[in-house]
């Protein structure tokens, strides 16, 4: 297989998995999971308030981007328009 510029792409026996495949792969995965069987992180005392506050900002963050990039159209769910990429910033760029 050729992916172009000549680079190879890989082996040609490679397993290409259907638009159903995705379920059944999500399906296996859950029944695969094993906990990890200790505690990751525990934060106490002076630590615990700004990494909450840090975790909040971070999932604003993610809300955000998602807003930004209209997530429904970047899944295929919401048909692209034929207007323009608007690009937000500064007018002056130097």
């Amino acid at each position: 297989m050729n992916a172009g510029f000549g680079q190879s792409f890989g082996d040609a026996d490679l397993i290409v998995f259907g638009e159903d495949d995705a379920s059944l792969l999500f399906a296996v995965a859950l029944l695969g999971w094993q906990p990890i069987g200790h505690v990751a992180y525990h934060a106490s005392a002076w630590p615990a308030p700004f990494l909450y506050a840090l975790q909040a900002i971070g999932l604003l963050l993610i809300v955000g981007a998602a807003r930004t990039i209209d997530a429904l159209e970047l899944a295929g769910i919401r048909s692209t328009t034929s207007e323009r990429l608007a690009i937000r910033g500064p007018a002056v760029v130097r």
